[in-house]
């Protein structure tokens, strides 16, 4: 187990958790990754697929490094919005690239990457889970619609295929997406300008984040029922 440990928001991404571990451990995140795949018995581990559903391995060296809770860790992925909430993740397999493509034919399945509050970044840190869906664009608690890309690199925010983490980190959020060999954006996320948002989308987006937490919802004037939801408490 690594020597520092930091509690894990509950609205937070889980590559976001892990870059947090890696800068109060003094960790390159090359370095953490690299931890993350060595397995006891010298096996590699996948880190394929870590946001939608990561492998019970993968699971099992994160709880491992950090002490998480493992249901903690799966809370901080996709697997939150499984069974309706509003994704379905049925039949998905992170051990086989082809029933990702099963999932991804769904409806507003999120994109590579994801969007993004500077305003909240800029308040505490945190990655929201939440910002990956589609469904969510705008911020309820300033009121501007969200991020959706870099304005220097003009690429989705945490686009990235080689590593779930930035390589470089500090107090200015650099974007990390990739420009070319060993050469990340390191364009500040905090100096992006958000645009303020409409009444009826702050409106919407306020009943979006309700209905994703599980609490019932109006739907043309009638109540609807929260669909069941994976994410698990504690033991």
């Amino acid at each position: 187990m690594l020597p520092a440990r930091v509690a894990i928001d509950p609205r937070e991404s889980l590559d976001s958790y892990l870059e947090r571990i890696a800068l109060v451990n003094d960790l390159t995140t090359k370095s953490l990754v690299r931890m993350l795949k060595e397995n006891r018995d010298g096996s590699s581990v996948s880190t394929a697929f870590m946001l939608v559903r990561p492998s019970d391995e993968l699971v099992g060296r994160i709880v491992d490094l950090t002490g998480l809770g493992a249901s903690a860790v799966e809370n901080s992925t996709l697997l939150r919005y499984d069974g309706g909430a509003p994704l379905n993740l049925d039949g998905f397999d992170p051990l086989d690239r082809a029933s990702y493509r099963a999932i991804v034919c769904q409806g507003w399945f999120p994109q590579h990457g994801t969007q993004l509050c500077p305003l909240c970044l800029s308040h505490d840190g945190i990655w929201q889970l939440s910002w990956k869906l589609p469904v969510s664009t705008v911020c309820p608690d300033h009121g501007v619609y969200l991020v959706a890309e870099c304005s220097r690199c003009s690429r989705r925010f945490r686009t990235r295929h080689h590593s779930p983490l930035r390589p470089r980190l500090d107090e200015h959020q650099p974007c990390g997406n990739p420009l070319g060999f060993s050469a990340p954006c390191r364009h500040s996320i905090l100096r992006e300008k958000p645009t303020a948002a409409s009444e009826g989308a702050i409106r919407t987006a306020t009943r979006v984040t309700a209905a994703i937490q599980g609490e019932e919802t109006s739907v043309l004037d009638g109540a609807l029922a929260p669909p069941r939801t994976s994410q698990k408490s504690e033991t």
